[in-house]
């Protein structure tokens, strides 16, 4: 599930990282310039996989388990920006 979500954020936003832990650090480098296209871009892929999970009944579980995974993932980007690090 995880590589899915992230190969939809990089269908967006085209990062260079292998892996969204080490994108999670490539974005905090990020021109502050282009900071607001990448966040529009990345959530837009983020929410690309929520729909196409979602969409389907017979995938609660995983739709459940992404859900809650995108509560932390906002939740650590919110606590990075509050720290200055991001």
């Amino acid at each position: 599930e995880s590589k899915s979500a992230y190969q939809s954020i990089k269908d967006h936003y085209k990062y260079r990282s292998k892996n969204f832990h080490d994108s999670i650090e490539e974005y905090c480098k990020i021109d502050d310039a282009e900071k607001p296209n990448a966040y529009a871009k990345t959530l837009s892929g983020v929410m690309a996989y929520q729909k196409r999970v979602c969409a389907g009944g017979s995938k609660k579980g995983a739709c459940t388990r992404l859900t809650e995974k995108l509560g932390c993932i906002y939740g650590l980007l919110y606590h990075l920006k509050q720290q200055g690090k991001c």
